[in-house]
């Protein structure tokens, strides 16, 4: 069953540059001293405030890719979403490990109350959120089409939202964090990235210019990435393969937890476990330079 639309012919570029044209737009407004509040705010004053960078990138990121995909009638039916989202991941870990109810009442709580939002935005009418990104229309669309029921759309749309946003704020977070420690990388990345502003505007710089001509940038955002995410990836065997001294056959799954190859000094050298923002820039074959992700790996 495949539930993740697909851009349709002719409406890709479009579609696309609307819901990042509108990320970027959120991201500039937030990004300024008035909405400098609640409780990313540790210190307040009438000409200075301390943040919490962590809870700073998760209201910004997560608030902006919500308003980005959703309406804004979501909040309405769920004013403490980001709040709720918050408990939620801090208490994930909680998942595999079948913990008994006590253990978990913030994490079922949380869920529930998304899910709640969740389930009550999926029945406010369409003209009534006419703000949806086109993703949402599609999904909500698609599971229509296929029959599904309330519960197991809600599921779908839940799925859907933490894959948005669970990642994006700890990277944010993360990068954020290295850099106060390597001010001659800081530097190098703004000078590199200088071009993309060229017109002025911090909320439109060329995204085509910071993926394809940064490479610095890039590295330093997957080495981030490579020492900070504990997914978990899928691999099909194309050939019957030996792992491990056991047999996989062919169009066999294999689960890979990455967080124990990323720390494997056997795939990047004897500095695995050392931050080193210019190990993705090299040549695939080098020490430390191998392309680990592929291009068949799903995140769960």
């Amino acid at each position: 069953m495949e539930l993740l639309p697909k851009l349709p012919p002719k409406c890709s570029t479009p579609c696309l540059d609307l819901v990042q044209n509108k990320l970027f737009d959120f991201i500039d407004k937030l990004m300024t001293w008035d909405n400098l509040q609640g409780r990313m705010v540790l210190q307040d004053g009438a000409k200075e405030r301390v943040a919490s960078l962590f809870t700073w990138s998760e209201m910004v990121i997560v608030d902006v890719q919500t308003r980005a995909f959703f309406d804004d009638i979501l909040y309405e039916e769920c004013p403490d979403l980001l709040t709720h989202f918050q408990i939620y991941e801090n208490e994930a870990w909680k998942i595999p490990m079948n913990l008994p109810d006590f253990a978990t009442k913030a994490l079922r709580s949380s869920k529930m109350n998304i899910e709640k939002g969740l389930r009550q935005y999926m029945n406010t009418p369409s003209h009534k959120k006419p703000n949806d990104s086109w993703i949402i229309k599609t999904l909500c669309e698609d599971m229509n089409r296929l029959g599904l029921e309330q519960d197991q759309k809600v599921y779908v749309l839940f799925s859907f939202y933490r894959v948005i946003n669970a990642t994006a704020y700890k990277l944010v977070f993360w990068a954020i964090s290295y850099l106060p420690f390597r001010p001659d990388l800081s530097e190098e990345i703004k000078r590199e990235i200088a071009p993309a502003f060229r017109n002025g505007s911090s909320s439109t710089p060329d995204i085509d210019f910071l993926l394809n001509s940064c490479p610095l940038l890039v590295s330093t955002c997957e080495e981030v990435l490579r020492l900070t995410i504990w997914s978990i990836g899928t691999r099909t065997a194309q050939a019957e393969t030996m792992i491990g001294g056991r047999k996989l056959l062919q169009g066999k799954k294999l689960l890979v937890p990455y967080r124990a190859m990323h720390s494997d000094t056997a795939v990047f050298g004897q500095d695995a476990l050392d931050f080193n923002p210019r190990r993705f820039m090299m040549k695939k074959g080098e020490e430390g330079g191998s392309d680990v992700h592929g291009d068949d790996a799903d995140e769960v």
